[in-house]
């Protein structure tokens, strides 16, 4: 059986509850009711894209995750703000990317400079990407959302939230009809950090 299949940084509750209260108390304000923002075990941070694969080929993914997580201290994640994702390429200034002015699709929780710094040199582990890495927590897509406002509010914001990543995650993506579900199939600890003797 084939699997949708990727790598991630899962969140603690903390940091979820942070999430939570910012939805509550001001992103829902800005769009209509029918607007559905992702559930909070939905949320994470993608490092790879692994794509179909076969259930023979999970323990040599398993065993790579282990490789991978056990050469890396336990990294700390630092999140900055809620933007428009992704973020604009052609109109310096506005909310629109792409062919057209293609207005962006997502609201994200984007992590800092240095987040996406000491992630990327983890992703490239798992995949080759001439792109530069962009950590960050989808919280709504426009997609399919009703009566999504043609001029998109001003909600960014900065936010100075952090923690620190246990485990790297091999997780399965399954389509359902009220959207994609997210299941940790394995998970690794990082390379332990030793105290330092004085």
């Amino acid at each position: 059986m084939a699997r949708r299949l990727f790598i991630a940084i899962n969140l603690p509750e903390k940091i979820k509850e942070a999430i939570s209260h910012e939805i509550e108390h001001r992103l829902r304000s800005f769009f209509p009711p029918g607007n559905r923002f992702v559930k909070p075990e939905n949320w994470h941070i993608t490092l790879a894209f692994l794509g179909s694969r076969r259930d023979d080929e999970i323990p040599t993914l398993v065993q790579q995750i282990k490789k991978v997580a056990l050469s890396f201290p336990p990294p700390v994640i630092k999140l900055a703000g809620v933007i428009y994702g992704p973020p604009p390429r052609l109109h310096p200034k506005g909310r629109k990317i792409g062919k057209g002015g293609r207005r962006q699709s997502m609201i994200w929780l984007t992590g800092s400079k240095e987040t996406n710094k000491n992630l990327e040199k983890i992703q490239k582990h798992f995949v080759a990407s001439h792109q530069p890495f962009n950590a960050h927590i989808t919280l709504l897509r426009f997609g399919n959302q009703p009566d999504f406002p043609r001029v998109l509010p001003a909600i960014e914001r900065d936010v100075n939230w952090h923690f620190t990543a246990e485990t790297l995650d091999l997780m399965e993506s399954t389509l359902h009809h009220l959207g994609s579900q997210y299941t940790i199939l394995f998970s690794s600890a990082f390379k332990s950090q030793q105290p330092v003797a004085e």
